[in-house]
């Protein structure tokens, strides 16, 4: 995550600028869009793509989905933020998408011993 206070504060390796958006941060800060070859925020979501760069599993696809369009909601700094429904569902999204992925490793475990 990157603080910004104007849209010349974003700027990126290949020296393009990014929009710098008002987030509801404590110190009065904003956020910098987030690309997704960010590994410090992507890694898990690059890891589940696998080598084949799909996600067929449905919960996991909609974790992600939704963890990128409201990024910038989860990095908030603001204590009240859980009483925002994108905080609710993407709860709810990554406890789905904990279970699909504690499930794939279980299976592939299992598989291993047979």
């Amino acid at each position: 995550m990157i603080a910004c206070s104007s849209d010349t504060d974003c700027q990126y390796a290949d020296l393009t600028y990014k929009n710098c958006d008002c987030n509801f941060k404590a110190d009065g800060t904003g956020m910098c869009d987030v690309h997704q070859s960010n590994d410090a925020v992507y890694a898990a979501y690059w890891s589940d793509c696998g080598t084949s760069n799909v996600i067929t599993d449905q919960d996991t696809a909609a974790y992600w989905s939704y963890y990128y369009l409201f990024y910038k909601i989860t990095q908030s700094t603001v204590s009240c933020m859980s009483i925002f429904l994108e905080i609710q569902t993407l709860n709810d999204l990554y406890d789905a998408y904990n279970g699909a992925v504690a499930l794939a490793v279980g299976v592939i475990g299992f598989l291993a011993l047979h």
